[in-house]
């Protein structure tokens, strides 16, 4: 059992809640048997399991994972009430692919939260392909734990001004904008990419430059919705 905040792997991995820290050594924490048993299922690479010596149901299952104090436990942890694993993910190395099908751009997309639950609804409606540009991480442990194992599901390219023209020339983009076509009005087909922009700034020129249609959500009293509810209901109606 390891009982000292001053173990240098203890160190290691609990500096993984910093970005810096997680794309030098291409790995991310997840907390939670849901995640660690989501990731396992989905066969992520995982270097190491951790038990907490306070949570003891979860030693027999985990044979393998190496058991920690409670005061070193929570030191790995984001959350204020640990759930008892939690487990260090090696990032996939996933070339950069084009848009297959259905896809998303998330532009500008700066709140974990949000990004973390427009993951786990691609996930959930078969969007496979997510490119994030000028985004929040992906791999931060609030944007994993929104995506509720969506993460695991779905190809993520944290691209750059270079790969949109890539992008477009692959699919047709359609951009969330609120003097865009209303979404009964548009139909589509071919590989569709839908991209949408931050609550405050909407679609970046470089994004909206590459859109060959804009559509909108028809709206009663509130003046825009969350950006996450916004993209669940444009995936769904797009893909219907």
């Amino acid at each position: 059992m390891i009982t000292s905040l001053n173990n240098p792997k203890i160190k290691s991995y609990a500096a993984l809640k910093e970005k810096k820290y997680r794309d030098e050594s291409r790995s991310f924490l997840i907390e939670g048997e849901r995640l660690v048993l989501q990731a396992v299922a989905s066969s992520a690479e995982i270097n190491e399991i951790f038990v907490s010596a306070a949570a003891p149901k979860y030693i027999p299952k985990y044979p393998r994972a190496e058991i920690l104090a409670e005061h070193v436990f929570a030191k790995l942890c984001d959350t204020e009430t640990p759930q008892g694993v939690v487990a260090i993910v090696k990032k996939s190395d996933k070339p950069f692919n084009l848009p297959q099908k259905f896809s998303l751009i998330l532009d500008g997309i700066s709140d974990s939260g949000n990004l973390g639950a427009i993951i786990r609804t691609a996930a959930g409606l078969g969007y496979n392909d997510v490119y994030l540009y000028s985004c929040a991480d992906p791999f931060s442990p609030k944007a994993v734990r929104a995506s509720m194992g969506g993460i695991f599901s779905v190809n993520i390219y944290e691209t750059g001004f270079t790969d949109l023209p890539k992008i477009s020339a692959a699919a047709t983009i359609l951009g969330a904008d609120m003097s865009g076509k209303l979404l009964d009005s548009i139909t589509a087909e071919g590989n569709i990419c839908i991209a949408i922009g931050s609550e405050a700034e909407g679609l970046s020129p470089e994004v909206r430059m590459l859109c060959e249609e804009f559509v909108s959500i028809p709206i009663v009293v509130v003046e825009s919705l969350n950006a996450a509810v916004a993209a669940g209901i444009i995936m769904y109606k797009i893909k219907k």
